[in-house]
């Protein structure tokens, strides 16, 4: 277990919620799992990467990465932009939309696009919360398929290649996605260690109903997540209401509803913990669980399910 004030944060606020008992054996569960399966982050050798360079297909779906940003620290910004700039897949583009009081982000944004190209910015009127800041920019975005992206984190060098390529592999077989998630793991501030990889095994309707374990690295066909849109009232869990709801767009087709939804068994994101981010601290950002926990029940409801949802201990 890395020993680190982010951990220290999460013991002390699960020992104030659950006491010592419940405290003491999460603490040796995690202990347990991480010296049983200890990890490492390796990227793909830079023989493979040239290879996806090169590797042409008759179908290259244009994706679309949005990035609602605000007051966004340089160095976040410039990591997550290279991150980008980095991708074997070219057929790209990155929507930058600002809803920053000050000229932080746009400083830094316009000098990067000086240096990268397909970098769209996009300064906002103010700061109407993430899903509203996450649907301006949805509607700048022209690609084929439209990736979620937070502002702090950061992708694998081969996350394009792979999404781009299970979803030309999907077309050549008549099926078109409405949704592409991968795996991804957790890296500290300063990028220094990769930890916590959340390996998916794949889609389970049923899980997903206790939690938003698709998140990161989500990308959905660009007409579904333009119809639907995230929707403010569930700011915090915004991404997992859009999830719910497209898994309820899939099931609609019926039959083998399931083949719309693909799952990449690799790691393609990471997701940057700092003090800010629920990641690291869980108590930063409590309305997004009370939002997850009424967007499960907000799905349910509209297939004519009445339930009752609460909190287990680890949130």
């Amino acid at each position: 277990m890395i020993l680190s004030l982010a951990n220290i944060r999460k013991t002390k606020n699960y020992f104030k919620k659950n006491g010592l008992k419940d405290t003491a054996w999460a603490l040796f569960e995690r202990i347990y799992e991480k010296k049983k399966n200890p990890y490492v982050y390796e990227e793909p050798s830079e023989e493979e990467l040239e290879k996806q360079r090169n590797a042409v297909r008759k179908y290259m779906p244009k994706i679309s990465l949005v990035v609602p940003a605000f007051e966004t620290k340089p160095i976040f910004m410039e990591d997550l932009i290279l991150s980008v700039a980095e991708q074997t897949y070219p057929n790209y583009e990155l929507i930058i939309a600002d809803a920053s009081k000050t000229d932080v982000v746009e400083k830094n944004v316009r000098c990067l696009m000086q240096e990268f190209d397909n970098i769209v910015y996009h300064r906002l009127s103010g700061n109407h919360g993430i899903s509203q800041n996450t649907n301006e920019a949805l509607a700048l975005a022209s690609g084929d398929y439209i990736g979620l992206l937070d502002h702090d984190d950061l992708l694998t060098r081969d996350a394009l290649y792979e999404t781009a390529k299970i979803i030309a592999e999907k077309h050549d077989e008549g099926v078109e996605p409405i949704l592409v998630f991968s795996d991804e793991d957790k890296t500290n501030t300063y990028l220094e260690y990769y930890y916590e990889p959340n390996r998916k095994k794949g889609f389970y309707p049923e899980m997903l109903l206790t939690n938003n374990y698709v998140c990161h690295f989500s990308v959905f066909r660009q007409d579904i997540i333009k119809e639907l849109q995230l929707r403010e009232e569930y700011d915090g869990a915004q991404d997992y209401d859009l999830i719910l709801r497209t898994v309820q767009r899939a099931k609609q087709s019926g039959g083998d509803w399931e083949k719309f939804i693909c799952h990449i068994p690799k790691v393609l994101y990471h997701w940057r913990c700092h003090e800010a981010s629920t990641a690291e601290n869980p108590a930063a950002k409590q309305y997004a669980y009370e939002a997850g926990k009424s967007a499960v029940e907000d799905y349910l409801r509209r297939q004519g399910i009445s339930v009752n949802v609460k909190h287990l201990k680890h949130l």
